[in-house]
């Protein structure tokens, strides 16, 4: 239970990933420390809704455009913190290198059989794949689809870390399973101020610590952009709002989460949709916000790709 500080890193790991992972090999734009360190968290109060087993289960008022973001639950309540069930969350990927299957160094989303959403930063010129269905380290071992070409986004900034975004294109299609599904991408672009953000993860609850056996789940609420950019100054920026950010004193994203999809369940669908793209922030500190790509502003973006690879394949909303 998230009874302390929990700092996830959404690492996922397959059957022969090495139980004493080296981080060293992993320093990346999560662990940026170029931050304001006299930053003040703004006056705002979190809408937190306690988790139930009915979250992702039971279909909304309004329907989603295709079967997308559901939870596998049980049937009893949950409160915050606990290890999630058995893929809970069927969207959650590892991206790794295509040569490594069972070394992920990022999370992602799956948002079409052929397509996963990751970060840009994960990608430094190896060919990339996503490993699905993982959930148990040493056991429910995942299926590793390669990917025939990784788009980065045409404006990506590795020293700002703007347009942090990247869609993979896989060679064979992901196949929809009780364990394996879509998330929903965003209907509209509400800044959610105040809503809390899902983050799930498999990863270290310290800095450089071994990485849990099976996935937790917390919710971090989304702070106004305007109040992010002063604790990012030159790294986010407010116009145009290309990044959405997430704090709290009590838990934060650390190594590994990098790429993996941050969610919120919309209460008029009742299913999770994807806001953000886990991008940086300081080192699995809570002093500052971390920083997502914000998925609405790029879907023009992820949709003109689907349609170049796949002509006329449907995203969920």
């Amino acid at each position: 239970m998230l009874a302390e500080l929990l700092l996830f890193g959404l690492v996922v790991a397959g059957t022969s990933f090495a139980e004493n992972l080296d981080f060293t090999a992993m320093k990346g734009p999560l662990e940026m420390l170029n931050f304001n360190p006299n930053w003040v968290p703004p006056p705002i109060t979190a809408n937190h809704v306690k988790d139930s087993s009915e979250h992702g289960v039971t279909p909304g008022p309004i329907p989603t455009s295709c079967r997308c973001g559901m939870a596998n639950r049980s049937g009893r309540r949950i409160v915050g913190g606990r290890p999630h069930g058995p893929n809970e969350y069927p969207w959650i990927v590892g991206i790794a290198a295509s040569h490594t299957p069972h070394r992920p160094h990022c999370g992602g989303s799956i948002i079409s059989p052929w397509h996963v959403l990751t970060a840009a930063h994960c990608y430094s010129g190896q060919p990339l794949g996503a490993s699905v269905g993982d959930y148990s380290r040493g056991g429910f071992p995942s299926k590793f689809h390669p990917g025939i070409k990784t788009f980065i986004h045409e404006n990506y900034n590795q020293q700002n870390m703007r347009h942090d975004i990247a869609l993979i294109f896989l060679a064979t299609p992901i196949l929809e399973t009780p364990n394996v599904g879509l998330v929903c991408l965003p209907r509209d672009s509400n800044p959610l101020h105040g809503q809390e953000m899902r983050f799930i993860g498999w990863g270290a609850e310290r800095f450089q610590g071994p990485m849990t056996i099976t996935p937790k789940k917390t919710d971090v609420p989304v702070v106004p952009i305007t109040s992010c950019s002063m604790a990012w100054q030159g790294m986010v920026s407010p116009s145009p709002q290309t990044q959405i950010c997430t704090h709290s004193r009590s838990t934060t994203p650390c190594q590994g989460d990098s790429g993996g999809p941050v969610t919120y369940r919309d209460p008029t669908t009742n299913r999770y949709h994807q806001y953000g793209i886990v991008s940086f922030g300081p080192r699995c500190e809570t002093v500052i916000p971390s920083v997502q790509t914000y998925v609405p502003y790029y879907l023009s973006w992820i949709l003109s790709k689907i349609q170049a690879t796949v002509p006329g394949q449907q995203t969920c909303r």
